[in-house]
């Protein structure tokens, strides 16, 4: 049996994501006070949890897709994406870093040093073997309570992607295996499923190129 002390590192649990113990829940405001950049961990629902560390196959893929989406937001002055270790404040007990977040550049009073304390424009989420279905249904459920426009998960394995877009309170869902794909508040934006499901990625230069003259 584990003592569990306030503060103190579990050493060894049933649960190996699990971080720390307290007497009682992590707020966020401590979570972003305690834990920085450097931390691979989230907050759900006030404990504190680690982020296991990416397959090559989700790295790869995240490295391209950001490269495209952040030059693309970029060149079109649309606002700003960021990568993973950009903490999204679900709510007082629950901290996310999405694979990926876009806040439109209207919306930027919504960033701060330490977290995203808003609603972002979009956020994506890559999945990998060994994900669990029940991990990607909570991280669904957050980003439908926190009402983000739209969220895309990219199922890597099953080379399926599930796409949630916000219409009048409701959320619409897309489910593709192939075809393209397309952003409802990046104006503009589409990917090829082929591309990101594919051995190897068309370079991201050439893409944006395609992108930008059409």
């Amino acid at each position: 049996m584990i003592t569990q002390t306030r503060h103190q590192p579990v050493k060894q649990t049933e649960d190996t994501s699990i971080v720390s113990s307290r007497s009682a829940p992590m707020t966020s405001q401590e979570f972003l006070e305690r834990f920085g950049d450097k931390d691979e961990v989230e907050l759900v629902d006030g404990v504190v949890t680690k982020r296991m560390a990416a397959q090559w196959k989700h790295e790869r893929l995240f490295q391209w897709l950001i490269r495209l989406i952040g030059d693309y937001v970029e060149t079109l002055d649309l606002g700003i994406a960021f990568g993973s270790r950009s903490a999204v404040l679900i709510n007082s007990y629950r901290t996310r870093l999405p694979d990926m977040v876009f806040i439109r550049k209207e919306r930027m009073q919504i960033i701060s040093d330490k977290a995203i304390q808003g609603t972002p424009d979009w956020v994506m989420e890559i999945r990998s073997l060994g994900d669990r279905d029940s991990d990607l249904m909570a991280l669904e459920s957050d980003y439908r309570a926190l009402q983000v426009p739209e969220i895309w998960f990219i199922d890597q394995p099953n080379k399926r992607v599930r796409a949630l877009r916000l219409k009048e309170d409701v959320y619409e869902v897309e489910e593709l295996g192939s075809g393209r794909l397309h952003s409802h508040v990046s104006e503009g934006f589409w990917l090829d499923l082929e591309w990101i499901f594919a051995d190897e990625y068309p370079k991201a230069i050439d893409i944006l190129k395609q992108l930008l003259q059409e």
